[in-house]
């Protein structure tokens, strides 16, 4: 009987034990829970971005399944046509074409076969924007006509798949869309290869690439070694005199990282909220920096994609990406390009430009640089100041090896883009360059004119009489553009225009205004005020009118003088002249000056 009583309080015991372990487990595993989700929702918040849409940043996915994730994220089939295209190894393409030539005969003519239209012209298109226009084939023959495949010879054309791949005799057809998406300024031509079971019948193909407006710019230059990381910051700006919002942005590949300025990763789809807004809001004619991308070198190989940016305004910019991988040990640029300024041109009035020019070495070795020089064509105006020294092999550490300054006023008139290397030589091979940095600029020759008479003002003294004719009471600044492209002043401002305005009135003529090349306008008015005897005496005023326009901003000096003689007396060791703390007892008489 007692030992029942015992084992059923054992059994109330150990019950009441295991329900409280139970209790216990659960908790622990809901604290888990909680955890993981606080740690998603930390995600999210470190993935934040700008505005008040369900637009997004997002990273397409890479490798196999690039065309994918173009299918399920793009909704627009032109955009998806371009993107498929972009992401196709061009070297790849190449490689399997090569193949088809060998069992194709070649046909350089043929009346069997009609293109609409006969050529295709793209005419001017900005780089980095495209532009897609359609070709009709048209079989003639008397033959059915079978369409293989279509290979381009540069990288700045692509073109969808036929959507028709065998042709009807007699006036079958298809259509393919091209889009033009220029890397490069000035005339690209192109020839279209069509393999068919027929031989192979050429396509040309041409179009003049200009300066983006918004002044991005291909990033294809891009040499790395494995295990190293390449960056660059894209610097946006808004040439409209409204205000423009980025609404997207999204990478062909999920290692080509979009980075905030903040610091905060970009991998996924997300909403942008208010926190941001600022960021990837511009105001008109303003240029900064968006984000930054980033690619870590994990494997070799030619990274081929590219960066899309929408704006609210229903642009598309397509910027091409391409980074080459290498094991070659040795020096390395920290860029694809040398850039003196964020604006893609350089005007010819402005002061020299000097930026640096630095190097890491991949190698096991220490390298001893021995000369850096530019390419021959450039030395007139283009100074390299260099310093020799050895590269320790590291390659986290940047070393600084030159200093590059441009000089703008020794460019020859003629020359409007200037294209060329930073050579680097090494003790290992003085005669060839161990490395070769391009740089690419446009060169903007002219100037903003003005009258420099027109900006000394005459201010009278009180005991004169302002009746005198030779006296303006107002007078006018104009500005003459001497710049072959339309130029905007958006913004006027006047320093020290508290001391001004007791002297005279400066009326604008407007706070924005275009001035297309060689036209004169009137920028402002200055009216002298009449002075009060109460006023305090004049004293001669320099001042500056800055000019806020769409290619720089121009300072105007003005001059507020009384015509009155100021000398400031010296000490004089000498044994002539007018001496500091002495009264000349003679009557001076300034003859000339």
């Amino acid at each position: 009987m007692l030992f029942i009583k015992n084992q059923t309080n054992r059994q109330t015991l150990f019950g009441g034990f295991y329900f409280l372990y139970f209790l216990f487990i659960l908790h622990i595993c809901t604290a888990f829970l909680t955890i993981i989700s606080g740690l998603n929702n930390d995600l999210r918040d470190n993935e934040a971005i700008i505005q008040l849409s369900m637009d997004s940043i997002h990273v397409v996915d890479s490798s196999d399944h690039q065309i994918a994730n173009i299918e399920e994220n793009i909704n627009d089939n032109e955009e998806k046509e371009l993107l498929m295209a972009l992401v196709t190894s061009y070297d790849d393409e190449l490689k399997t074409n090569k193949k088809v030539d060998n069992e194709i005969p070649i046909v350089h003519t043929s009346t069997s076969i009609r293109f609409i239209p006969s050529l295709l012209n793209f005419s001017e298109q900005s780089i980095a924007i495209p532009q897609m226009q359609t070709i009709i084939i048209i079989n003639d023959d008397s033959q059915p006509l079978e369409l293989y495949s279509l290979v381009e010879t540069t990288n700045q054309f692509y073109s969808s798949v036929f959507k028709q791949n065998v042709l009807p005799p007699y006036g079958g057809k298809t259509s393919i869309n091209v889009y033009y998406l220029p890397r490069t300024i000035d005339i690209t031509n192109s020839i279209f290869t069509i393999k068919t079971n027929r031989g192979n019948f050429y396509y040309n193909v041409s179009g003049i690439g200009k300066s983006n407006p918004f002044r991005l710019r291909p990033l294809v230059n891009g040499i790395i070694p494995l295990n190293s990381t390449y960056e660059y910051t894209i610097q946006f700006y808004n040439p409209h005199n409204y205000s423009l919002d980025i609404n997207e942005i999204y990478t062909s590949d999920e290692n080509l990282i979009i980075e905030f300025l903040s610091n905060r990763n970009i991998k996924n789809r997300i909403t942008k909220t208010f926190e941001h807004y600022e960021q990837w809001h511009l105001k008109p004619y303003e240029i900064k920096p968006i984000i930054k991308i980033n690619y870590f070198a994990y494997k070799l190989n030619k990274l081929q994609g590219y960066v899309c940016i929408k704006t609210n305004f229903s642009d598309i910019i397509i910027i091409p990406v391409e980074i080459n991988v290498l094991n070659r040990s040795g020096l390395y640029s920290n860029v694809d390009l040398l850039e003196f300024t964020d604006h893609r041109f350089i005007l010819s009035s402005r002061q020299p430009i000097t930026i640096p020019l630095y190097v890491f070495n991949n190698g096991l070795n220490p390298i001893m640089i021995t000369d850096v020089r530019v390419t021959p064509e450039h030395r007139n105006y283009i100074t390299v100041h260099f310093k020799s020294l050895p590269i320790p092999s590291d390659i986290h550490r940047l070393n600084q090896i030159a200093d590059v300054t441009i000089h703008p006023n020794l460019i020859p008139n003629y020359i409007h883009h200037i294209y060329g290397y930073i050579q680097v030589y090494t003790s290992s091979n003085n005669e060839e360059p161990a490395l070769e940095i391009p740089f690419h600029e446009t060169i903007l020759h002219g100037s903003l004119h003005y009258k420099k008479e027109d900006t000394f003002c005459y201010i009278p003294s009180l005991d004169r009489k302002l009746i005198n004719d030779n006296i303006k009471q107002s007078q006018s600044i104009k500005l003459l553009n001497q710049y072959n492209i339309p130029i905007s002043v958006y913004n006027i401002t006047v320093n020290k225009l508290e001391l001004l305005s007791q002297y005279v009135k400066i009326e604008y003529r407007s706070s924005f205004f275009y001035l297309n090349p060689e036209q004169w306008s009137e920028l402002l008015c200055i009216t002298h005020l009449k002075q009060s005897l109460s006023s305090l005496p004049f004293t001669n005023i320099q001042a500056e009118i800055d000019l806020h326009t769409n290619i720089s901003n121009f300072i105007i000096p003005i001059y507020l003088y009384n015509g009155f003689l100021s000398v400031n007396l010296l000490t004089d060791h000498t044994n002539g002249g007018i001496r500091h703390d002495e009264r000349n007892p003679f009557e001076l008489l300034i003859t000339s000056i």
